[in-house]
């Protein structure tokens, strides 16, 4: 064991460094990642993450930066009790940590092919080749907005070896690898990634008992370990699905989704061009994206080399998992078109699936198989070999294909004639330049066929061993190429520099206040937003000056107010004033409530005129005032002082007499408690606004308030119940098994 060890040690760190491949210029130019959702939501969280965590205390529950608070280990994909996120995002900044964090879950998915393939009869380069494919695929790689999605998506094919690891070995140490591995996908990734893998699972579970039952050699004993390792995996996920389902009943999500929100977010059939010409429907990085989707959920590709050997395959040599994978593939890409072949349809009458839109992430199964199938056909290719006449007809036909390609895209004039006449007729829509979109056909065509010819010369020339080399360099460069391309670089001191802006805000009553905004976009400036942003920073530095504090953006055309929940239940019929914003940003005419306090360029400050604090009581009439007693580490407002040793626990000093009520600025969620002068601890009653209230009955000067995530304890509480039960059970069984075969 120690040898083998060593000796796969040196590909082990090889694989490492193709997972921090495509990060290198990231961390070379200190560039942070702001890649759509990570700037308005992730970086927030995780931000939050390392100002609360600390070594004494590393579970960090409750956000404040949230949509007005928000219980986080319970909204699944912030990953906030995800192992890893503690390495990353505790003690490590997320300007640093979130480079560890990409780089380690790209090798992950790297490593996790190449540990699956003996079970899909490939050798150590198929595994890799495969794990290239799928670790470092465009798809993937497209997950820069979304790192939970990408860790869920990294675990995938661990579990898919997890779940073949019990059924082969049969052993109890296979059983609690599943069961880790699980686990870890589900704290550290998104519902939605769990549940497509879970139907993975399911394709490969119901295809091996099919296979067994015809071939009569189902074993009881397995089936015993599959049954034990899917019921311990389902209680090593309790304490996460119990705050999740808790969190779903009292959000605005608990009846599920309209049908025209849950497809939104399908793949189209065009989108698949992609396999083969990346750049065919453009880029955002220079802001010519055409293909209507968000390009990261459905752009498709694996690199061209990886598409090419996914045609060579011999069939004769597959085993039943490589047609379970093929149809998985097929799932899946049905699955991602939503309601264009009726999946959707059938989704949306699952309880739990019909919360879980945008269609096209199930693309990850079809990516998958895919990666696996050029595994398959890169290591036919090289054991089968081509006679020598071919490999030179085809070279030459590949020559050919490219040449005239490269005439057709220097002299364009026909297409120009063409696409004239065509608009002209109204058959095309004049507003489209229909003849970029031929030339880059022809342009892909040419580079494509040149690269065919450069394998078969290759093949021709070069000893199998030297052929590996070079067929994984121009994976890896084509790979890296397009990763690149579609990242743009930022300044590095992005997160870092405070707008000046918020300079200009009252710093001293911050406990009491949360930042809004109110922006309005016309459709060409929210396109300039997500492309090309280096072209229209002012818009960039207004969406910077709007979340200094982790405040959530809920983008669209029109901005709503950030601090107006889009999962809690809320009472849309209030006003600013009424939800107690101090500040806001627009770029707009502002409510009647407010006025101008500051103006830089497109960033403008407002104040509300009947401003109250979040943290207030009900008989103090609201003003600007700075004057406080409070004494460090208190801040306040008058004789109102608050200090937060952490998100989640709120100390608050005052003079409170009977019959005065006091507003929390934290929405109203059933696991936060309180308590006066050392008491026991009471729950808070709810506003008309869903925030909290702690009402007095007698004279005090202090209230102190926790939360409690009490579905994350009942779920300890059933795990532990549901574990010690199954192993119960396993040893009952087992017992019986020994028995029954010494008999016999």
């Amino acid at each position: 064991m120690t040898s083998f060890r060593k000796k796969n040690f040196p590909f082990l760190l090889f694989c490492l460094f193709l997972g921090f491949l495509p990060i290198l210029h990231l961390i070379w130019f200190q560039s942070p990642i702001l890649k759509n959702d990570m700037l308005h939501h992730f970086y927030n969280w995780f931000l939050d993450f390392h100002r609360n965590w600390s070594w004494r205390e590393p579970f960090v529950f409750w956000s404040s930066s949230y949509q007005m608070g928000m219980p986080m280990h319970a909204y699944w994909q912030t990953g906030y009790l995800y192992p890893l996120s503690w390495l990353f995002f505790g003690p490590i900044h997320p300007k640093q940590g979130i480079y560890l964090f990409y780089g380690f879950h790209f090798f992950l998915g790297i490593w996790g092919m190449v540990k699956l393939a003996p079970f899909l009869r490939l050798g150590r380069f198929g595994g890799l080749w495969a794990g290239i494919c799928f670790g470092i695929s465009g798809f993937v790689m497209a997950r820069y907005e979304q790192p939970t999605f990408l860790a869920g998506y990294a675990w995938m094919p661990w579990v898919v070896w997890g779940f073949w690891g019990m059924i082969k070995r049969q052993g109890t140490r296979s059983c609690l690898k599943f069961v880790f591995i699980v686990s870890m996908q589900c704290y550290g990734g998104h519902p939605q990634a769990s549940f497509i893998t879970a139907i993975l699972i399911a394709i490969y579970f119901f295809g091996w008992l099919i296979d067994s039952l015809k071939k009569g050699n189902l074993s009881q004993t397995t089936l015993l370990y599959v049954f034990m390792g899917s019921i311990l995996a389902l209680a090593a996920c309790l304490p996460m699905l119990f705050s999740f389902l808790e969190f779903l009943h009292d959000c605005s999500r608990s009846e599920g989704l309209p049908f025209a929100e849950f497809t939104t977010g399908s793949i189209k059939p065009k989108h698949l061009i992609s396999l083969i010409l990346p750049h065919f429907w453009g880029t955002p990085a220079n802001g010519s994206w055409w293909g209507g989707e968000l390009w990261g959920e459905v752009f498709v590709y694996i690199g061209g080399l990886g598409f090419f050997f996914v045609f060579f395959q011999q069939r004769k040599r597959w085993m039943h998992i490589h047609y379970l994978s093929l149809l998985a593939g097929i799932i899946g890409i049905w699955f991602a078109m939503g309601p264009l072949f009726g999946a959707s349809h059938i989704l949306y009458q699952i309880p739990f699936a019909n919360n879980l839109h945008v269609p096209a992430r199930f693309t990850i199964l079809f990516v998958f198989s895919l990666s696996i199938f050029s595994g398959l056909g890169i290591q036919n290719w090289l054991r089968r070999g081509m006679p020598v006449k071919a490999i030179y007809t085809i070279t030459i036909g590949a020559i050919l294909l490219s040449a005239i390609s490269i005439l057709l895209y220097t002299h364009p004039g026909f297409f120009v004639q063409l696409t004239e006449h065509m608009k002209t007729s109204g058959r095309l829509d004049e507003g489209k330049d229909y003849l970029e979109k031929i030339l880059f056909l022809f342009k892909g065509i040419s580079v494509d066929a040149a690269i065919i010819a450069f394998v078969f010369l290759l093949t021709a020339l070069c000893r199998p061993f030297q052929i590996k080399y070079a067929l994984v360099l121009l994976l890896l460069i084509d790979l890296t190429r397009i990763n690149w391309e579609h990242f743009y670089l930022f300044p590095s001191d992005y997160y870092s520099d405070t707008p000046s802006t918020i300079e200009h805000l009252d710093y001293h009553t911050s406990p009491f206040w949360r930042i809004s905004h109110y922006v309005e976009y016309d459709t060409h400036e929210y396109w300039q937003l997500h492309n090309n942003p280096h072209q229209h920073w002012n818009i960039f530095l207004r969406e910077k000056a709007l979340m200094t504090y982790g405040i959530h953006a809920i983008y669209g055309l029109r901005h709503e107010s950030a601090e107006s929940p889009m999962l809690w239940k809320w009472d849309r019929k209030l006003s600013l004033a009424d939800k107690s914003v101090r500040y806001f940003f627009s770029n707009t005419l502002p409510p009647s409530q407010a006025y101008l306090i500051y103006k830089e360029g497109n960033n403008q400050v407002f104040e509300n005129y009947y401003w109250s604090p979040r943290i207030e009581l009900k008989k103090v009439l609201p003003d600007t005032s700075q004057h406080t007693f409070c004494q460090p580490p208190f801040k306040g407002y008058k004789n109102l002082c608050v200090h937060e040793p952490r998100d989640g626990h709120i100390l608050i000093q005052g003079r409170f007499t009977s019959g005065d009520s006091l507003i929390i600025r934290e929405h109203y969620f059933p696991q936060w408690l309180y308590r006066i002068k050392g008491n026991e601890w009471k729950e808070p009653s709810l506003t008309e606004d869903n925030f909290m209230v702690v009402p007095f009955t007698g004279e005090t000067k202090g209230v102190e308030l926790k939360y409690v995530p009490s579905g994350v304890y009942r779920g300890l509480y059933y795990a532990l119940s549901l574990f010690l039960l199954s192993t119960l059970i396993y040893a009952i069984i087992r017992f019986r098994f020994t028995r029954a075969n010494r008999k016999h």
